[in-house]
């Protein structure tokens, strides 16, 4: 009975020297794939949060807003700006992209249980429908972006072709 308590308790010190290791593996600054063109480097603020992304081509700044308890507002890169807004449940409720000078904005919708219930995008919007236990049951779009097609059919008579009968 006493062996199998000393090996549980060594197994947890193992364990837990297992675990400091590979925190201190995660916590790096840069990392590196290989010498040629993928070295990413990422820097931190006061707060651990990502400030910028640096690949061997492009650098990415990240900035974010002390109104809605430090969530991250914008994006920045040569081309490309991402920004955020948020609810007062900070739950983001406007995405807006603007590549090479065209923007592209993203809307959410949340009910009263947190659940995301209208996602609009560029191009449609998309509606999401709950089962009672608050699994998703169906995705679709609203009705009214559902384009109406009228289709005028035609009989086709023989007889009528040919002007007989």
């Amino acid at each position: 009975m006493k062996m199998n308590y000393l090996k549980g308790v060594w197994k947890c010190i193992l364990l837990t020297v297992l675990l400091l290791n590979i925190s201190t593996v995660i916590s790096a600054y840069e990392l590196t794939y290989n010498q040629d063109k993928n070295n990413v480097s990422i820097e931190y603020d006061n707060l651990n949060r990502i400030s910028q992304k640096s690949t061997g081509s492009q650098e990415f700044n990240y900035s974010y807003d002390g109104e809605y308890y430090g969530t991250l507002s914008n994006i920045t890169s040569d081309n490309l700006t991402i920004k955020y807004e948020y609810d007062k449940r900070e739950r983001i409720v406007k995405e807006i992209r603007i590549i090479d000078g065209i923007q592209f904005e993203k809307g959410n919708s949340y009910d009263s249980m947190n659940r995301l219930v209208e996602k609009r995008l560029p191009s449609t919007e998309l509606e999401y429908y709950y089962t009672k236990h608050g699994q998703v049951r169906k995705i679709g779009v609203p009705l009214f972006l559902v384009p109406v097609v009228m289709r005028v059919y035609r009989t086709y008579s023989p007889c009528l072709e040919e002007g007989g009968a």
